[in-house]
């Protein structure tokens, strides 16, 4: 009888050891954790407030620690790395801010306990998380575009009561928290900017370029995952990206489309393809004045900036940053206003949106290059996980890059994230778990044999 119940039950628990099944419904606990560290990289409502990344590790912590999880020496090592960068810093500086020095330990071990309680799934999660946060985008945002009185209505009705429990409001970006429901952002359907003749989409995040980045790190996960860019999800992800209106989004995803036609094996595609787009790209700079005009006004303005005046562009940051770092070109000048600004004092002056170049100029030059490696190393652990073209990891990584040229993605959770997710995806542990899956068939066979 024992045997005949063997026969029975054990083909359905062989289904579910094998099956990758990335659904809410079984999985609500890691999709929580997932959004979280998303959440608090970039989505208005908590990502400027500190204290939901404290509530997000002590979560994790007790989640790691409850399930019997064991830190990995690398981490170890990792978190050695930043120690010595700072205490370099100090050394230099004669300058130390315990809570910016803690912070960062609290934002990377958030990001690694994510990591380890999610596990293999960590790139599926994200996908469907910004796949349903894209819907929800076209929900709102359509109509605020059809009708002007729309976005108009949440603005004076419905976001005043979705302010973040921790803002404050002497902060120089607070204003810019006020125009959500948590799920959108309506800031810049209303205020388009000097070069938009239309509202643009932001999603839930701080603007419109921020939602492109995410979105263009989710076509990456998903095309590895699928090998095709023409599913619904990648589609649905290309189309938001259209109605974000974001010239570096507009620059990074045709780069992207060039990067795949050089992946494609068919000598024809590369010959035919790469020309045509090329050809588009030349003629949408020169026929759409948004991306003309802000790209050339962005790099005029670089023209004549400095520490104390002129406009904070893209281009701006990055020669600010590098001048900057020639103060501590091996440890980076950190991230208080005292050793990065000089104390200079106005907001306005030290704002900074180039991503990469500040990176650079707070962490220095061998932190930096390690940060993008391991990077690399998790998607090239990604691509061999999916049995994808290994090449394409390189391309990936210059994506990464590129998306951070004009928004402050590294120095967050998710990021930092994505420097660690290496360690659930690599192909050790990989063979481990097929090991674990074999020895368990072999035993199923046995009871049933």
């Amino acid at each position: 009888m024992l045997k005949g119940m063997s026969n029975i039950y054990l083909p359905k628990l062989n289904e579910d050891l094998l099956r990758e099944d990335s659904s809410f419904r079984k999985n609500k606990l890691d999709y929580i954790l997932v959004y979280l560290l998303v959440a608090t990289t970039g989505m208005n409502f908590f990502y400027q407030s500190v204290q939901f990344i404290v509530i997000g590790f002590l979560v994790t912590a007790f989640l790691f620690f409850a399930r019997g999880l064991k830190i990995d020496r690398f981490l170890v090592g990792y978190l050695f790395l930043f120690f010595f960068i700072q205490m370099g810093q100090a050394f230099l500086f004669s300058f130390l801010s315990p809570l910016t020095f803690l912070g960062l330990y609290l934002r990377l071990l958030f990001a690694y306990f994510t990591i380890k309680l999610v596990d293999r799934k960590f790139t599926d999660y994200y996908i469907n998380i910004i796949y349903v946060f894209t819907l929800i985008s076209f929900v709102f945002y359509i109509p605020s575009i059809i009708f002007p009185g729309f976005a108009q209505f949440f603005l004076q009705h419905i976001t005043p009561h979705f302010v973040s429990p921790f803002a404050n409001p002497n902060d120089f970006y607070y204003g810019e928290q006020q125009g959500h429901i948590i799920i959108f952002n309506f800031n810049a359907v209303i205020n388009a900017g000097r070069f938009y003749q239309i509202g643009r989409n932001s999603g839930p995040f701080w603007e419109p370029g921020a939602f492109g980045g995410f979105l263009m790190v989710a076509i990456i996960f998903n095309l590895i995952k699928t090998k095709t860019l023409s599913n619904k999800k990648n589609v649905t992800f290309m189309i938001a990206i259209l109605t974000t209106f974001s010239t570096a989004t507009y620059f990074v995803f045709i780069v992207f489309l060039g990067f795949n036609f050089l992946m494609n094996k068919r000598l024809r595609y590369k010959l035919v393809f790469l020309p045509v787009l090329l050809f588009i790209a030349v003629l949408s700079f020169n026929r759409f004045d948004f991306l003309r005009n802000k790209v050339l006004y962005s790099i005029q303005l670089s023209q004549d900036v400095g520490q104390t005046y002129g406009e904070r562009t893209r281009f701006a940051s990055a020669k600010l940053d590098l001048e900057s770092l020639s103060k501590s070109p091996i440890f980076g000048l950190g991230r208080r206003i005292e050793t990065r600004f000089a104390g200079i004092d106005d907001p306005y002056l030290r704002h900074r949106n180039n991503g990469l170049s500040y990176l650079l100029s707070v962490y220095g030059p061998v932190l930096f290059l390690f940060y993008f490696f391991l990077v690399f190393k998790s998607l090239k652990y990604l691509c061999t996980a999916h049995n994808f073209n290994l090449k394409f990891a390189y391309y990936a990584l210059i994506i990464i890059m590129l998306i951070g040229f004009s928004e402050s993605y590294y120095l967050t959770p998710f990021f930092y994230a994505l420097t660690l997710f290496h360690l659930v995806i690599s192909p050790k542990v990989q063979g481990s778990f097929s090991m674990n899956k074999n020895n368990y068939l072999n035993k199923c066979n046995y009871a049933t044999g």
